[in-house]
């Protein structure tokens, strides 16, 4: 394969990453699963977070290879989509396009006025509790915070980014032409960060690191109102 079609592959697969922990799987075989990592006697909701996590760190072992190595102190900080609430030990890593207006507009403003922080714009909210380094971010984790972030089907989400985009820079232009520009973009961005493409059709793994945290929650826009409710 040539250069720019290897890029455009491994983009595809990782792009195709949410595809596989976005499968649902009927919670009646979970307990045939033989994984330690798995109790058929959990909770429903519970049962399934494990699940999801358990698809994580088994598509992360399956792909990882040394292009993933990160160097994260080049991630330039506006960059970062992590927010951390001290007060409630809460660590929210935000994925545009995914559920994150719900807490951006409703959850988040009500600590931030609870704290008496003024802002005007989600963009204000977000920097006044963004790390500023990963420096930062890795202390944060140490204090084991509830850390969670919402994902969505990679294909549902491009189409959503589209029909939101379509209106200021897409022009009317068809959905072909923009998944045309997203593979430019990624082809020319490094990969595993894509720092060079839109956050809102970035790999998620770009974004929040799923391969380097440990969630304590990941939710779904499938499952966002019960996630969001626990």
């Amino acid at each position: 394969y040539k250069y720019g079609d290897r890029k455009n592959i491994i983009f595809l697969l990782l792009f195709l990453f949410l595809f596989f922990i976005s499968n649902n799987m009927d919670l009646e075989n979970i307990s045939n699963i033989q994984t330690s990592n798995i109790s058929a006697q959990a909770d429903p909701w519970v049962q399934e977070q494990e699940w999801r996590k358990f698809q994580v760190e088994k598509t992360c072992k399956q792909f990882k290879s040394e292009s993933y190595s990160r160097n994260l102190s080049n991630v330039p900080e506006e960059r970062f989509t992590f927010q951390y609430y001290e007060k409630y030990n809460l660590l929210y890593c935000e994925i545009l396009k995914a559920g994150s207006t719900t807490w951006m507009k409703g959850t988040f403003p009500g600590i931030a006025r609870e704290m008496g922080l003024k802002f005007k714009t989600r963009n204000d909210l977000a920097s006044y509790f963004r790390p500023k380094s990963m420096d930062e971010l890795k202390k944060i984790l140490g204090k084991d915070p509830v850390s969670f972030a919402i994902v969505r089907h990679p294909f549902e989400r491009l189409l959503s980014a589209y029909l939101d985009k379509s209106v200021t820079w897409m022009r009317g232009k068809s959905f072909e032409y923009f998944l045309k520009k997203v593979l430019e973009e990624a082809q020319a961005s490094t990969v595993p960060m894509y720092l060079g493409m839109n956050n809102h059709y970035r790999p998620y793994d770009a974004i929040c690191l799923f391969c380097d945290i440990n969630y304590k929650v990941i939710s779904k826009t499938e499952s966002f109102a019960e996630d969001r409710s626990r």
